[in-house]
């Protein structure tokens, strides 16, 4: 709309200096007719001639890199029309969340005639997430200030920004054979038909494994207890719910991010079987293996994720618990230390090993978690309290009192 009203303009003016010099003849008014008819046809060729058969190309230092890393990214813009009076803006559309990261994403210059316009911009420690770089704004103007026009060039780039992975050292989850399981293999779990015992009923069992004879005779309900072939693997389960970080710092989830991309990398290292577990709108799995194709897609699960999840955590948990192959170690990423968890976590307790890594803020524990790491360590599982991410170079078997003091 602008530019039709320019090109109005300076026809109209065209034709009035045309006039005027007709009119009134001599030196100034023939001059100001030839300056005017100048500028005008400068301004339609630079209007019409430096966007035409522009080409843009994005050259990416990595597309899989880690959370705190470096981005360096190339762009550079071939133009069809090397026309020299006129000055250009490029510009990547980078993510939101890379905000002040971000250094020199926007360039301006004044090419003349070259026909390839090169630059570089850095992002100094990239976040967790996945991200598209989508588009380069390209915009060329006149000199004198009058107009300018964009033009938007596709240019799609994908980048997998990965948790931080640390070294783990010390642990290794609790293998069968550790807590005397004697046949252990690394097939999941199946209940044969053999009935080696009863037990208290659990909220949550099959009404098929209720055995009344037992429950007539005992007055409460009682569960069969099936022969089991037991599994060695470890099921990572990442606290992914709404309610558990909506007081807390946003560095405690990133914190378990860390956690729980070290610990899978260092079970795929050790060549240990898991599965990884991750509760949104559906509960995700993946698994069992330890192989570095299952690693990754747990790592780009990782990289997606976000506290969001509707469900509270403790009702995770015991869903989880019934799920989980006998013999198996559930390891617990979560900062929820509440009443509920607590709970959840003493019936989990009862089906299978647990572990519990917990990311915290800060150094001082408030009363309410103090109060629910004494009843999960009631409930036997093993805590490990987690501040800084080196923590998980020296960890110990069997609970935090070692990493960090409560």
């Amino acid at each position: 709309m602008r530019a039709a009203a320019l090109l109005a303009g300076a026809l109209a003016a065209i034709a009035a200096c045309w006039v005027f010099a007709n009119l009134q003849g001599g030196f100034l008014p023939w001059f100001l007719f030839y300056t005017v008819a100048a500028l005008a046809v400068y301004e339609g060729l630079t209007a019409w001639l430096p966007l035409r058969r522009v080409t843009v190309a994005r050259r990416l230092s990595g597309r899989r890199l880690s959370s705190g890393q470096p981005l360096t990214v190339q762009i550079t813009v071939q133009r069809g029309v090397p026309w020299p009076l006129a000055w250009w803006r490029a510009a990547d559309e980078v993510p939101a969340a890379w905000g002040g990261h971000a250094t020199g994403a926007q360039q301006i210059s004044l090419p003349l005639w070259g026909r390839t316009w090169t630059f570089t911009y850095r992002v100094a420690q990239l976040p967790r997430g996945v991200y598209t770089l989508p588009v380069v704004r390209l915009e060329a103007g006149d000199l004198l200030g009058l107009f300018s026009r964009t033009r938007v060039c596709s240019c799609h780039d994908e980048i997998i920004v990965y948790p931080q992975v640390v070294p783990v050292r010390g642990w290794m989850g609790r293998r069968p054979e550790e807590r005397g399981l004697q046949q252990a293999t690394l097939r999941r779990s199946e209940e044969s038909s053999n009935v080696i015992g009863v037990r208290d009923y659990v909220p949550g069992d099959r009404l098929s494994r209720v055995h009344w004879p037992a429950t007539a005779r005992k007055g409460v309900l009682q569960a069969k207890e099936f022969e089991l072939h037991v599994t060695g693997q470890l099921v990572f389960l990442p606290d992914l719910s709404r309610p558990s970080f909506q007081h807390a710092d946003p560095s405690v989830f990133e914190l378990e991010m860390v956690i729980a991309a070290s610990l899978m990398k260092h079970a795929a290292d050790a060549r240990r079987p898991f599965t990884a577990l991750f509760h949104r709108a559906g509960l995700t799995t993946l698994g069992p293996g330890a192989d570095e194709a299952l690693l990754f897609r747990c790592l780009f699960e990782l990289a997606l994720a976000k506290p969001d999840g509707g469900v509270h955590f403790p009702a995770t948990l015991r869903r989880v618990a019934q799920e989980v192959p006998a013999g198996a170690t559930l390891v617990v990423i979560s900062p929820d230390l509440g009443r509920e968890a607590a709970v959840a976590a003493d019936l989990a307790r009862r089906r299978v090993q647990m572990e519990w890594f917990v990311p915290l803020a800060g150094p001082a524990l408030s009363h309410a978690q103090r109060d629910g790491l004494a009843a999960l360590a009631a409930a036997r599982v093993d805590l490990h309290l987690i501040r800084t991410p080196e923590q998980l170079s020296d960890l110990r078997a069997g609970g935090v009192e070692h990493v960090a003091p409560v």
